[in-house]
C-alpha cells in the first residue's frame, strides 16, 4: 500500500516549540514509527521547514497504516453513526506545521529517542526573558510563582539586544525583573536556572530596560501575572472525563494542584480562596439560584469563570454574561413524519461524534499568546454553538467559513459551526467569564488547544474587555 501511494513521506516541526514537537515524536516512537532528522532547510506545500528543527516520516515502513492515520487529511464516510470520534489525525492534535511529500527524502539520521534539552542561563542583574511559544511555558510560570517569584508578561512585542545581537520577542513574552523580587539576586538566578533545566525552556538575560524596538521594560504593557488559585466543580451531573482531563493536565504536566468542589457542597464553599473557577460540560441543574447568585457575585468582585461546552450554556442561560447561544433551527408548518427505524440514522447523523475544524485565533489576545500561526486545529464533539460577540474585541477565536479539516459532520450541523465563536470573553463587573464552545483538553491528547486553556487559566486575572466608543 505504501509503494502504491502517491505520498512518500511527511515532514513536520515547530521551530519555536521544542516541547510540543518532542511530545509528538515520543508518541511516534512509542508506536514504533520510523522518524528521521532533516539536515537542510526545505520548502514543501508553500511552507518553510528549518534545518535541525524538521523531522521526516517515510510512508514506506512496516507501520504504514499507523503513519497514514497519524497524518491523514479529510476523509469521507458512507455511514454517519460513530461509536466515538470520526477522525484521529494526530498531527492536528499537536497543531504542528507539516507537509506531504511526493518524493522520498534520504533516510540518514534515524531518531531512536528524544533527549530533553537542558539550556544554560547567563546571570543578569536586570531581567530575564523567555518566549511564550513553548508548551512548557505555563509549567515554568507556575513553578516560579510557587517559589515566590514575581512573573510579568509583555502584552506588546519588542526587540532586545541579546549577546550584542537583536532578537524579536512576541506577544506574551515572560519578563522576570531582578530588582522587584522579594528574594535575592542569587536565589532568583538559581531558581530560574533550575526551572529552565526542568522545562527545557531557553531563558535570555538582558542588562537594560531599553528596547531596540517596540515597548521598553518600564512600559505599562509589562503586566504582572496572578498566580492561579483554581477550583473546579465536580460531582453529580458533571462530565467526569472532562474534569479528569483538566486534573490530569495540571497535575501531571504542570505539577499544579487544583481544588475539586463537589456540586452538592457549593453552598458551603468559600470562593474567596480562589481567583478562578472552572465548569466543564455537564448538567448543572443541581445549582440553585442562591448558589448561582453566590458565584455571580464572586465573578463581579474580580473572579474568573472558565466554562466549557454545556458549562458555557449554563453560564449564558443564567445571566453570567450578555453573550448568546446560537438558537436551534425552528421548523415551520406541519412536521414531516419519519419511520421510527430511521431515527438512529437521521438524528445520529446530526450528532457531533468528533471531528477536527479550523479555528482563527487572535494571537494578540492573551488567550492566544504564544501561537505562531493564527489558524489552529480544534477538536469538537459537542453541540454548544456560540454567537460571535457584538463587542469586536470579545471573540478571541472563531471557526472559519470553511472549517472542516477531517471527520464526519452533517450539513445542517456544519452550517452552525461555520463562523461561530470558539472562545468568548465577557466582562462582568470586576471579573470576567471565558466561554469555550468545546473541550480544548480532549483526552489529554490535544496539546495544540490545551495551551489555549492554560492561557485562559494563567492570564484570566489580567483580562479586560475593551469598550466600544458610542456604546453603553
Amino acid at each position: 500500500q505504501a509503494v502504491a501511494s502517491s505520498i512518500k513521506g511527511y515532514v513536520f516541526g515547530e521551530p519555536k516549540d521544542a516541547t510540543r514537537t518532542k511530545a509528538f515524536i515520543d508518541m511516534l516512537l512509542l508506536h514504533e514509527i520510523e522518524v528521521y532528522t532533516v539536515g537542510n532547510t526545505m520548502n514543501a506545500e508553500g511552507k518553510t521547514f528549518e534545518a535541525g528543527k524538521t523531522f521526516y516520516v517515510p510512508t514506506e515502513q512496516d507501520n504504514y497504516i499507523m503513519v497514514r492515520s497519524v497524518f491523514e487529511k479529510a476523509i469521507t464516510y458512507r455511514d454517519s453513526s460513530f461509536y466515538d470520534a470520526s477522525t484521529w489525525s494526530l498531527i492536528h492534535a499537536y497543531n504542528l506545521p507539516y507537509a506531504e511529500l511526493k518524493a522520498p527524502l534520504n533516510k540518514t539520521n534515524r531518531i531512536i529517542s528524544m533527549a530533553a534539552t537542558e539550556p544554560t542561563v547567563e546571570k543578569s542583574n536586570y531581567a530575564y526573558l523567555f518566549e511564550a511559544t513553548d508548551y512548557n511555558m505555563h509549567k515554568a510560570i507556575y513553578h516560579l510563582q510557587k517559589s515566590g517569584v514575581i512573573v510579568q508578561s509583555a502584552f506588546r512585542p519588542f526587540v532586545a539586544t541579546i549577546n550584542q545581537q537583536q532578537k524579536s520577542f512576541g506577544y506574551g513574552t515572560i519578563v522576570l525583573p531582578v530588582n522587584q523580587q522579594r528574594i535575592s539576586v542569587d536565589s532568583l538566578y538559581q531558581l530560574i536556572s533550575a526551572v529552565s533545566k526542568t522545562t527545557g525552556i531557553k531563558v535570555f538575560s538582558i542588562n537594560t530596560g531599553f528596547s531596540s524596538g517596540g515597548i521598553d521594560m518600564g512600559s505599562p504593557y509589562i503586566r504582572t501575572l496572578q498566580k492561579p488559585e483554581a477550583a473546579m466543580i465536580i460531582g453529580t451531573g458533571v462530565a467526569a472525563t472532562e474534569a479528569g482531563e483538566i486534573w490530569h493536565l495540571l497535575d501531571q504536566r504542570l505539577q499544579m494542584p487544583i481544588s475539586k468542589i463537589d456540586i452538592l457542597n457549593l453552598g458551603r464553599a468559600n470562593f474567596n480562596r480562589y481567583n478562578t473557577l472552572i465548569m466543564v460540560g455537564g448538567n448543572y441543574a443541581l445549582i440553585d439560584k442562591t448558589v448561582s447568585d453566590k458565584i455571580k457575585a464572586w465573578v463581579q468582585n474580580g473572579g474568573t469563570l472558565i466554562t466549557i461546552k454545556s458549562g458555557s450554556d449554563w453560564a449564558i442561560r443564567n445571566g453570567f454574561t450578555k453573550e448568546k447561544l446560537l438558537p436551534a433551527d425552528s421548523s415551520k408548518g406541519i412536521p414531516v413524519r419519519q419511520h421510527f427505524d430511521n431515527a438512529v440514522y437521521i438524528e445520529g447523523a446530526k450528532a457531533m461524534g468528533g471531528s477536527i475544524f479550523k479555528v482563527d485565533v487572535d494571537t494578540t489576545h492573551p488567550i492566544g499568546f504564544g501561537f505562531t500561526n493564527k489558524t489552529v486545529s480544534w477538536y469538537r464533539n459537542g453541540l454548544t454553538f456560540l454567537v460571535p460577540s457584538s463587542n469586536p474585541y470579545s471573540t478571541v477565536a472563531q471557526y472559519t467559513n470553511d472549517p472542516l479539516i477531517g471527520g464526519y459532520i452533517h450539513p445542517t450541523t456544519l452550517k452552525k459551526v461555520k463562523n461561530s465563536a470558539a472562545i468568548l470573553v465577557g466582562a462582568e463587573g470586576n471579573g470576567r467569564v471565558i466561554l469555550f464552545s468545546d473541550d480544548p483538553n480532549f483526552r489529554g491528547t490535544w496539546y495544540g488547544t490545551n495551551k489555549i486553556f492554560l492561557n485562559a487559566l494563567f492570564y484570566g486575572g489580567t483580562l479586560n474587555v475593551p469598550g466600544v466608543t458610542g456604546e453603553e
